[in-house]
């Protein structure tokens, strides 16, 4: 069984696809408002530090650890004060930028209205469920997974696996390294109620050394192993008992957004869905039109500047799409309002399947609008929303701003990025090592047979290379002497049909240094220099606190599910 949060949807091909286009959960659903740290007048809550790390977790595959926590906090803090130099510089009036904050405010009314009306729908978690949840919270599942973008991918990579490929080995190649690295896709310990929920469920019914069949979260596909299981041996019913109000409705919700596409399909469906057929077929005659005027990669981009130029597009923002009946009242969704959507839809569907694509934009804006209806434009998860997607954004445009300006390149600005943007972290591994290639299998392991015998040393082969102080990440036989035990010969096949017999006389890892990286480190980082500096100075001028008692209280609380 492949996990999914969602199923297929046969039927209609206006209401086609399952996935939701809204960003309708967070990912680590925290209680704790109470703030972490303090940035000037604002604060970062632990809520704020939870489900932004463990989407950040599973969108780079980092490793969870108390340096990477504190790590994503500075880098929250640096966030914070960029925005705040947004601000300051009136890039906030932008039009582009309160389009895109209102756009946000419409897709967290949809997600509140969806999670509060949808809720009503679910009935109460049964006491199997309540128990088997209060079990799981109690536990922590050590785990490594595989990131893709693509079902396509993730199937093939479970299949390799099936076929008997290590998890390790496959973990090396899922995440493009340079060197081996036995913690490849290492997440760590997780918790049944702080990271996604196909994620969770996935990860929580596997038996330790156990991997899962492709499973699709909100970040993407994963293949899941389980490494190991924390449990805590003291579970009582009165603490059962005590907490059951509390898990029951965490479980409640899980179920909600688990199940929570079927809602949508058929509050949609409860619309009364009218499609002006020829007004969406000029739409995407013009979007066709539109792209075979535009060039590049970016075709997408230009589409959608051109369809929202008044002089550029002949559509009339006007012209109704689509017709609905929503409460009492007949509501009509216009080219305008599929316009102010669509630099959040996926282009190509926008392109070949524009149907499907006006259908997604309309469930935003008709979510959004029953948000309104229900009175929660102040409600706080939606007033949350809004402004971190809005601090995000600020932080974006201001970088984007000293990007264009020329970088400064004074050392201490060089060795600070050099420390900030990883490449201190970025040691080599060396070795000193011969090889020999030979045609066949045969022919190496007859070579091989004859050294043991003490007949001839491995240099002496016909076609053999010496190789002193090789940097592992440029060689062609970098797996085979990364793992070779040092002074033995292996023998190695190449992916041309060659072999080869391998013996490593030394290997040691090499940390960089400033100087052997100065050129690369003004090639990569030079648009970020100015960045670097303007942070520097921000922070020396802010009044900045970081509570690091309930900070790394986090670290265990995480694990727990608080």
């Amino acid at each position: 069984m492949r996990h999914t949060v969602c199923s297929g949807t046969p039927g209609w091909a206006f209401l086609a696809g399952c996935a939701l286009a809204l960003a309708l959960v967070g990912c680590a659903r925290s209680s704790d408002t109470a703030p972490v740290a303090w940035v000037n007048e604002a604060t970062i809550s632990g809520e704020d530090f939870v489900q932004t790390y463990v989407t950040f977790l599973l969108n780079t595959g980092e490793n969870d650890t108390l340096p990477t926590r504190y790590r994503h906090v500075n880098n929250l803090v640096d966030a914070y004060l960029l925005a705040e130099e947004a601000q300051r510089r009136g890039l906030d009036a932008d039009s582009a930028y309160l389009a895109f904050v209102e756009r946000e405010r419409q897709k967290a009314l949809a997600t509140r209205y969806y999670e509060e009306a949808f809720l009503a729908t679910l009935p109460e978690p049964t006491e199997e469920e309540v128990r088997r949840a209060f079990i799981n919270r109690n536990r922590q599942v050590v785990v490594r997974h595989l990131f893709f973008r693509s079902e396509a991918a993730a199937n093939r990579s479970h299949d390799r696996l099936r076929a008997g490929r290590s998890f390790l080995d496959e973990a090396q190649d899922v995440f493009g390294l340079a060197a081996y690295d036995s913690t490849a896709g290492y997440l760590g310990p997780v918790s049944y109620f702080a990271t996604d929920d196909a994620f969770a469920e996935a990860a929580f019914s596997l038996e330790p050394g156990t991997y899962s069949e492709p499973v699709q979260s909100r970040h993407g596909w994963h293949i899941i192993r389980s490494e190991d299981v924390i449990s805590n041996p003291l579970l009582t019913e009165s603490e059962f008992q005590t907490r059951r109000s509390g898990i029951a409705g965490r479980e409640r919700l899980r179920q909600r957004r688990l199940e929570g596409d079927a809602f949508v399909r058929a509050y949609m469906e409860g619309l009364n869905v009218r499609v002006e057929s020829p007004a969406v077929l000029a739409l995407q005659q013009q979007i066709a039109a539109l792209e075979n005027t535009a060039e590049g990669a970016v075709r997408g981009v230009q589409v959608r500047a051109a369809l929202a130029s008044e002089s550029a597009s002949p559509l009339d923002p006007e012209t109704v799409l689509v017709s609905y009946q929503q409460g009492d009242a007949l509501q009509t969704f216009t080219v305008g309002d599929y316009l102010f959507w669509l630099d959040t839809l996926p282009f190509a569907e926008a392109r070949h399947r524009t149907g499907a694509s006006v259908g997604r934009a309309l469930r935003n804006h008709a979510l959004a609008e029953a948000g309104r209806e229900a009175g929660l434009e102040q409600d706080r998860r939606v007033v949350q929303l809004t402004e971190r997607a809005a601090r995000t954004r600020l932080a974006v445009i201001v970088r984007r701003v000293l990007q264009a300006e020329p970088p400064q390149q004074d050392e201490a600005l060089l060795r600070e990025a050099f420390e900030r943007f990883g490449y201190a972290d970025s040691a080599r591994t060396e070795a000193d090592y011969t090889v020999a290639r030979f045609a066949t299998k045969a022919e190496a392991e007859a070579f091989r047979a004859h050294m043991e015998s003490g007949g001839t040393r491995l240099i002496e082969a016909p076609d053999a290379a010496q190789f002193t102080d090789a940097v592992l990440t440029t060689q062609p036989y970098r797996q085979a002497v990364q793992r070779a035990p040092l002074g033995d010969v292996v023998t190695v096949g190449l992916v041309d049909g060659t072999w080869a017999l391998v013996r490593v006389d030394r290997r040691e890892t090499v940390p960089p240094r400033f100087e052997e990286l100065r050129d690369t480190v003004i090639e990569g980082v030079g648009p970020f220099l100015n960045e670097v500096a303007l942070v520097r100075t921000l922070r020396a001028q802010a009044a900045l606190r970081l509570d690091t008692t309930r900070f790394e209280a986090l670290y265990h609380a995480i694990g727990n599910g608080e």
